[in-house]
């Protein structure tokens, strides 16, 4: 199964970047060679196209909730998330929007769809690394991904 893990965020945004860190983590652990990594800043109909081609797409992102702790993982599908009615133009849909668009026109999405949203603590300061609270997270969090979606399967440590 063509595989895309794709890490959500702005990395100039301190904890806004944690999926840009998680998929990075999961690069130098996970040598599948159905399994793609890739970062990005799109949103909207820009995702699909990221997307285009794969049967599977694993999405890391950051979530502010402040309703758990920061660095829990919350797994979620497109359709487990609210749309959206609010936006200027197709340019700024988010996901389930995008998503819906998609399946209207009958686009070749792929089949499955999760999304691991991080809970953080600080998605909008300007700075490029995590707050301490989430950077001391991030092991777990590729562990959780590693277990509920890959199946744990990893590289052998580099010798």
């Amino acid at each position: 199964m063509r595989t895309l893990v794709l890490g959500l965020g702005n990395p100039i945004f301190t904890d806004d970047a944690i999926g840009w860190h998680v998929v990075e983590a999961l690069r130098c652990r996970l040598r599948e060679p159905e399994v793609e990594f890739a970062t990005t800043s799109l949103a909207g109909l820009r995702l699909l196209d990221l997307m285009w081609g794969y049967d599977r797409v694993i999405l890391i992102d950051a979530i502010k909730t402040s309703r758990r702790r920061v660095g829990e993982v919350y797994c979620l599908r497109p359709e487990d998330l609210p749309v959206s009615r609010d936006f200027v133009s197709v340019h700024s849909l988010d996901l389930v929007s995008a998503w819906e668009t998609g399946r209207r026109f009958q686009w070749p999405l792929p089949r499955e769809v999760l999304i691991f949203a991080v809970e953080v603590s600080d998605p909008c300061t300007l700075g490029e690394g995590l707050t301490l609270a989430l950077a001391q997270q991030v092991p777990t969090i590729v562990e959780t991904v590693l277990q509920r979606v890959l199946g744990g399967k990893e590289a052998p440590p580099d010798e």
